[in-house]
């Protein structure tokens, strides 16, 4: 639907974080819409940033991303934790083709678990802080990283 200013209402839809609450105004190269964060953030935004996904939150998103790296270790004056390099590169392994062994693990099916894909929080909290001159292990050498099959 058009405002009556020509701009096309895109009120109530769902942008990264955003929620778009209602048309602020017209200006010079598109409009300004008025902004909910997940977080709670209001603000207004140019239609621009939103079609093209340059803005996707208010920031709250880096800041946690950010809080969390360094309270689970990965980023302790500048090194990282056994854990964290463990959790780190079975990632790289399983999910990054242009690593030198992906088609080891990610090229011949083996997957990380759901659980710990995006957090090193549940990684650390299944698998503890992982002793010096140790590596992870899985089990069954063909299956998935997960609890039940590593050590």
């Amino acid at each position: 639907m058009k405002h009556g200013n020509g701009f096309k209402d895109i009120s109530g839809r769902t942008v990264g974080r955003w929620y778009v609450m209602h048309f602020v105004k017209g200006v010079i190269g598109g409009s300004l819409w008025h902004c909910r964060c997940d977080c709670g953030t209001e603000k207004d935004i140019l239609s621009n940033a939103l079609r093209r996904g340059t803005t996707q939150s208010c920031g709250c998103y880096n800041r946690e991303r950010s809080a969390e790296r360094i309270t689970h270790g990965a980023a302790r004056v500048g090194k990282h934790t056994g854990a964290y390099r463990s959790w780190e590169a079975l990632r790289a392994r399983c999910l990054n083709p242009n690593n030198n062994r992906y088609k080891l693990y990610g090229g011949r099916g083996i997957k990380v678990c759901a659980r710990w894909l995006h957090s090193f929080e549940k990684f650390l909290a299944d698998m503890g802080e992982r002793p010096e001159r140790t590596t992870i292990e899985r089990k069954d050498g063909n299956g998935n990283y997960c609890k039940e099959n590593c050590r």
